[in-house]
């Protein structure tokens, strides 16, 4: 919610919209903090990985829209893969590359963490 979780703004005039809201936060500094305690709460109440997730794909999905560049591979360009890259390094590298390379697909998160 605007002016309670976050400062907006403005897209037409990004500097000056800056320069007020920071001006305002040091003239203001509990009603700031009080922004900044809100925010925090919302996040870690309210936001949910889930809606982040489904954010970023739509985010990228309208980027996406924008884009015209369209990429041509070099006539002399090398495809490099995960074995390629790590069979120069030697040791603790070598090892840390062989561990960290992808199996194959899966069905799981990469990172689990206990429900408190």
């Amino acid at each position: 919610m605007p002016v309670h979780h976050y400062w907006p703004v403005r897209n037409d005039d990004k500097c000056k919209s800056i320069k007020f809201a920071v001006d305002w936060g040091n003239s203001h500094k509990q009603k700031a903090q009080g922004m900044r305690k809100a925010a925090s709460e919302f996040i870690q109440e309210d936001l949910k990985m889930e809606y982040v997730y489904d954010y970023m794909f739509h985010l990228l999905n309208e980027h996406a829209k924008l884009l015209t560049f369209k990429p041509i591979r070099p006539r002399k360009a090398v495809e490099l893969c995960a074995e390629t890259m790590a069979s120069p390094a030697a040791g603790v590298q070598k090892k840390f590359f062989m561990e960290s390379m992808e199996n194959g697909p899966t069905d799981t998160s990469p990172c689990t963490t206990s429900s408190i």
